[in-house]
């Protein structure tokens, strides 16, 4: 009999990288704009500007551990000291080596929350999701939180929602302006996107705010983010009230072989595209800190409740011994289908 430590892992699962083509996330534009947020640019002409050599290093590096990620990448680039001494913080290296794309992800959709270096590391040192605590191997960058494939792309169990436009906040919880002012928010990037017969073209940045659930918050012991008089009923968004953006929403969720190409001038983007934009795919480090760790799917079961859940190489092992043993039915795979997906073209 073949022992399991003998059989090849790779026939048998498969990593985020295989879904990267049926799941849009993040990483799908970041790879594509690359050149633009690109952190690897030649280095500054400027050998010096200021007198940033006069202050004692372990002053200035106290200083810049408490940057946020973007403004330590815009110092970066103000000479040449300041990008070999940021490229010398280990959070920050630990973080380009690993998982760049946060980095990168960070400073294209503008995230408003200061998060630094420090904090990026020691989320993508922690393996389960903030959310439900399964493993996970992506980062929701708005909150710098982890979180799995089941809580962000099939957003059914309550831990994680999608981000909202300021009047939805407004008028559905009774934001007060210091309050939406709190919320971590960003700006989703442009891009054209298809759900297999029709192409949806977005031309205007938004900027939308975080939403976290009840649910969420109460684990993480946040104060409340919401005002006491808060509706919980689904009000309709005031964004999508007009009958051409309702027209077009429906559109979105519907194969219409008849239905010609939409551009979404200035509608909000669609909701279930939302979080999948805030989202990178972010391995963990090694125990070296030097290699990345990728947790593997099981290939075996696929159409099963399991075939979202996430292994290590030790527990894919253990799993396979009880592996489609009785499995429940995935039943629901018609509201768990992904609706759009990047376009190769923009056309």
């Amino acid at each position: 009999m073949t022992l399991l430590t003998d059989l090849n892992l790779e026939s048998l699962t498969y990593t985020h990288a295989d879904l990267r083509w049926n799941c849009f996330s993040l990483d799908r534009l970041l790879d594509r704009m690359a050149p633009v947020f690109s952190i690897n640019d030649p280095t500054p002409r400027t050998r010096e500007l200021g007198a940033l050599t006069v202050l004692p290093t372990e002053l200035l590096l106290d200083i810049l551990e408490n940057l946020s990620i973007i403004d330590l990448m815009r110092f970066r680039r103000c000479n040449r000291y300041s990008s070999y001494f940021v490229d010398t913080i280990p959070p920050l290296r630990t973080a380009l080596r690993i998982a760049p794309n946060t980095v990168k992800g960070m400073m294209a959709l503008q995230v408003s929350a200061h998060i630094t270096a420090n904090q990026l590391c020691q989320k993508l040192y922690q393996k389960e999701c903030d959310g439900c605590g399964a493993l996970a191997q992506c980062i929701y960058l708005p909150a710098c939180l982890r979180a799995c494939f089941r809580c962000t792309f099939l957003p059914f169990n309550g831990w994680f929602q999608c981000p909202q436009t300021e009047d939805r906040l407004v008028v559905e919880w009774m934001l007060r302006p210091e309050q939406l002012a709190a919320r971590p928010s960003f700006r989703p990037l442009l891009g054209t996107f298809t759900n297999g017969m029709n192409k949806f073209k977005m031309v205007e940045r938004h900027t939308m705010y975080d939403c976290p659930t009840k649910k969420l918050n109460e684990k993480l012991g946040w104060s409340p983010w919401y005002d006491a008089r808060a509706k919980f009923e689904m009000d309709p968004d005031p964004s999508a009230l007009t009958w051409g953006r309702i027209e077009r929403q429906v559109a979105m969720w519907r194969q219409d072989p008849n239905r010609e190409a939409v551009t979404v001038v200035r509608d909000p983007p669609p909701q279930g595209l939302l979080i999948h934009m805030a989202l990178v795919v972010a391995p963990w480090p090694d125990s070296t800190s030097s290699e990345a760790e990728q947790g593997v799917f099981c290939s075996t079961c696929l159409g099963t409740v399991n075939q979202h859940k996430l292994y290590t190489e030790d527990m894919f092992l253990e799993h396979l011994r009880d592996c489609r043993v009785q499995p429940d039915a995935l039943w629901a795979s018609q509201s768990q289908r992904f609706r759009l997906w990047l376009c190769e073209d923009d056309e």
